[in-house]
């Protein structure tokens, strides 16, 4: 089962470090993580504050900017829903 806050934060983990070597990195900076922790954002039963994620990001080596791509959740980064103009 996954929880409502969706992420794509594994996938972009797991070529790089593991959940345990990431939350070392982030209390290294201040921040109270876990392994478990991590696990728990990655299953969306977490929600992420935004200091954390951009965190998270650099930890990454990406720009903070991308903290969209890895946190938005998944209905707004894959929804078949348009926007309609003045146009069509």
């Amino acid at each position: 089962m996954k929880g409502p806050y969706k992420n794509r934060l594994k996938e972009f983990r797991e070529p790089l470090m593991t959940q345990d070597e990431l939350a070392d990195r982030l209390k290294q900076r201040g921040f109270q993580a876990s392994g478990s922790y991590i696990s728990q954002i990655e299953s969306g039963f977490k929600y992420i504050p935004y200091g954390l994620a951009v965190a998270i990001c650099e930890e990454f080596g990406l720009e903070p900017i991308k903290v969209t791509e890895i946190f938005l959740p998944k209905y707004f980064t894959s929804g078949k829903c348009r926007l309609k103009t003045g146009t069509e």
